[in-house]
């Protein structure tokens, strides 16, 4: 063939070739991102109406009904579901799978908007949201002591969520799992009933100032009420300054008649790590980051920290995704080296210059896989590992044939130069039709529809790319290394390895082929027959996405 011709004739453009394809595959592996999971755009999107006090009847007739109607002029809407709960609508949007999702979050906002001025003037906020596949904890740690109080934990806690925050490749950090603080006012009733102002005077003036929902509670006597307000003061005093009414000519303040503190909420869950009082801090990645990096950069901090924790909070590192997608990495490379061990064993019939040659194109192959991996935006994550590692059982195909045909041009008195070329010439044909076929088998899986096929596209194109590298590979690099590597003055029965493999080939496999060729129709009658019973067996196995 032209090519192999070329790249064994024109040794210094195949040396180009190589060094630029070992770089580019060293760069890559370097600058792809690694994540657990692909990343992939998801056209689902859950809208949030919060309307404090309305029952579901209330939000469904004044609220859902209207975004429904609203959103059902879309197009490319697969379904609509909702969600409703004293308060709370969720209105789930699922489009095909073909569209942009950048474009329908902004047909909602617009649709929305539109329809804004028909809700309820009390509705709180309406809210939609973007579903981001990626959008999952890389990290998940806590900080642990049974002795400390939650103050404690939530101020430390606070401080390291804000440090993570502020790190490069970080989306978004957060602290959980300890209570938050709210506002308590405690009503002194006497003092209220010597200015002669009422309770709902007091609560109607706090709800005027606009603090947040919740704004918190007042306690009146014994009494413990919540009250829900609908904007925000800027601290506590403000809020103590809130005026309540007024007695004799003189403004009264509301921290004349009540006392104002902070306190942590009620408990609604609690958090435990290993059996002790926790607070967690979480983490998720932005896309396109490296989640070692990521990882690396917030652990820094996490060291930070360690020295400024009182003796009696320990922080624990907890769950680390970056170690699944190392110890991913890790079979990985493992399956590499079995690979090549395989390859030396599989070759000694043909020398081990011959097996040297077929193990160079392992890892020039994954090399130049992971190179079209990072042109065209993909990740390493375990579905793409995956592909790598079905490809590992593929890509010395082509390297194996066209080396032993190689050798047996030479082992026919052929100069390794002449037989480099002229065994590629006869063979490569041949070679490229089986390349093509092993593609072929997985495109069905690159053209998957759905949130399925998105998911899955990194495993068929990681197969993909890795097999057209080694096709690369065995047409050039392959017959130029051969051409200088193997010897021209060899036994043409081969080395003592070889010769003893013929003969166990032909004292098994020989005879069993003359057999079924003797006896063609039995030959055929029992592969149909293999056939058709293991058609029973679909059945039994069963069928899955995973």
């Amino acid at each position: 063939m032209k090519i192999s011709e070329l790249a064994v004739k024109n040794y210094q453009f195949t040396i180009v070739l190589f060094l630029l394809l070992v770089s580019l595959g060293i760069y890559s592996y370097v600058k792809v991102p690694q994540a657990e999971d692909p990343e992939f755009p998801i056209s689902i999107f859950p809208v949030i109406a919060i309307y404090p006090g309305a029952s579901p009847a209330d939000i469904e007739q004044l609220v859902v009904d209207k975004v429904e109607k609203s959103l059902n002029e879309l197009e490319d809407i697969v379904r609509v579901k909702t969600e409703i709960k004293d308060g709370v609508a969720v209105i789930v949007i699922e489009f095909s799978s073909d569209t942009d999702p950048d474009k329908k979050y902004d047909e909602i906002l617009r649709q929305l908007n539109s329809i804004r001025s028909s809700l309820p003037q009390d509705l709180y906020s309406i809210e939609t949201l973007k579903i981001q596949a990626g959008n999952t904890n890389i990290i998940q740690s806590a900080l642990v002591s049974d002795n400390a109080s939650y103050s404690e934990l939530r101020k430390y806690a606070s401080e390291i969520k804000d440090a993570i925050s502020s790190l490069p490749g970080v989306r978004k950090a957060d602290a959980v799992a300890y209570p938050g603080q709210e506002l308590e006012i405690a009503i002194d009733l006497p003092k209220l009933s010597l200015l002669h102002i009422t309770v709902s005077q007091v609560i109607g003036a706090i709800q005027s100032e606009n603090a947040n929902i919740p704004g918190g509670s007042i306690m009146i006597g014994p009494k413990k009420f919540n009250i829900i307000t609908t904007g925000g003061y800027r601290s506590l005093n403000d809020v103590k300054r809130t005026i309540v009414g007024a007695n004799m000519g003189q403004v009264v303040y509301l921290s004349n008649v009540a006392d104002i503190t902070w306190k942590d909420e009620d408990l609604r869950y609690y958090g435990r790590y290993n059996g002790e009082k926790a607070a967690f801090i979480i983490a998720n990645l932005k896309k396109g980051q490296n989640i070692h990096d990521v990882r690396n950069r917030i652990y820094s901090v996490y060291d930070s920290f360690e020295k400024e924790l009182p003796s009696g909070i320990r922080l624990e590192r907890g769950f680390d995704q970056s170690q699944n997608v190392k110890n991913k990495l890790g079979s990985l490379q493992k399956d590499f080296l079995f690979a090549i061990l395989l390859v030396l064993i599989t070759l000694l019939p043909l020398g081990f210059r011959a097996s040297g040659i077929v193990m160079i194109s392992i890892p020039l192959s994954i090399l130049i896989g992971l190179s079209g991996l990072y042109l065209i935006g993909f990740t390493i994550n375990q579905l793409s590992i995956v592909g790598a590692v079905i490809a590992l059982g593929l890509l010395v195909d082509d390297s194996i044939v066209v080396v032993e045909n190689i050798s047996r041009w030479v082992r026919g008195g052929s100069k390794p130069f002449d037989a480099a070329i002229n065994a590629v010439k006869q063979i490569g044909p041949a070679v490229i039709g089986c390349t093509v076929t092993l593609i072929f088998a997985f495109l069905p899986l690159m053209f998957l529809p759905g949130m399925a096929g998105k998911y899955m596209r990194s495993l068929p194109t990681s197969v993909t790319f890795i097999v057209l590298g080694s096709l690369l590979v065995a047409l050039t690099i392959i017959p130029f290394i051969a051409s200088k590597v193997l010897k021209g003055d060899v036994d043409p029965r081969g080395n003592i390895v070889l010769r003893a493999f013929h003969k166990g080939i032909d004292f098994t496999y020989g005879r069993a082929l003359h057999r079924a060729l003797e006896n063609a129709g039995k030959t055929v009658l029992a592969a149909a027959i293999l056939f058709i019973a293991s058609l029973f067996l679909i059945k039994i196995i069963g069928f899955s996405l995973f």
